[in-house]
């Protein structure tokens, strides 16, 4: 699953470059840009009421000329994964992850409203410990996932010396997201 995350990023990353310099070979002469193309790289953090989640946020900003104020964002979010009590000899262990994905708008040079959408996904891991009669057997693992999708919306403020916040909610997790990153 790192791994996906890792090649998205890095493809992510190239993708402002590749469209750079598609856009200087389809630009009339003379045409520039009013405002800068960036990219934020952010840390995320949703304080929910049965937990917390951390996670990563990608956001480059639309290189076309035509539409300079557009982005988009992709990000990723997990939380902890922790034991469960069952009865002996069985183990449970439950985690929580969520996958992010939407538009961001640049209302002012500094200033971007956002909104998307949100899947959260909270999965249990169980065996209830018996294992078949043979030599080094173990016990069968059974997977239950539930899945919430949710809408997000909020703002993000691009501060000097390349910092950037932002707040907004995620209704997937009913709470409010904090943002801290650099673009």
């Amino acid at each position: 699953m790192r791994n996906w995350i890792l090649l998205l990023t890095c493809g992510a990353l190239m993708l402002p470059a590749a469209s750079a310099n598609w856009r200087i070979d389809e630009t009339p002469r003379g045409a520039q840009l009013s405002r800068v193309p960036y990219v934020i790289l952010a840390a995320d953090h949703f304080n929910m009421a049965d937990g917390e989640l951390w996670g990563i946020t990608l956001a480059p900003h639309h290189f076309d000329p035509n539409y300079p104020e557009w982005g988009y964002y992709g990000g990723f979010a997990w939380g902890g994964s922790s034991n469960v009590t069952t009865e002996a000899p069985g183990r449970a262990k439950t985690s929580r992850y969520m996958g992010r994905f939407g538009l961001s708008y640049r209302m002012l040079a500094d200033l971007s409203l956002y909104g998307g959408v949100a899947r959260l996904t909270d999965e249990l891991k169980s065996t209830d410990g018996t294992s078949q009669y043979c030599t080094e057997c173990e016990p069968v693992w059974r997977t239950e996932k539930d899945h919430r999708w949710g809408a997000e919306a909020g703002v993000r403020y691009a501060l000097p010396g390349n910092i950037a916040i932002g707040i907004g909610y995620n209704w997937a997790t009913d709470s409010m997201i904090l943002t801290l990153g650099l673009h």
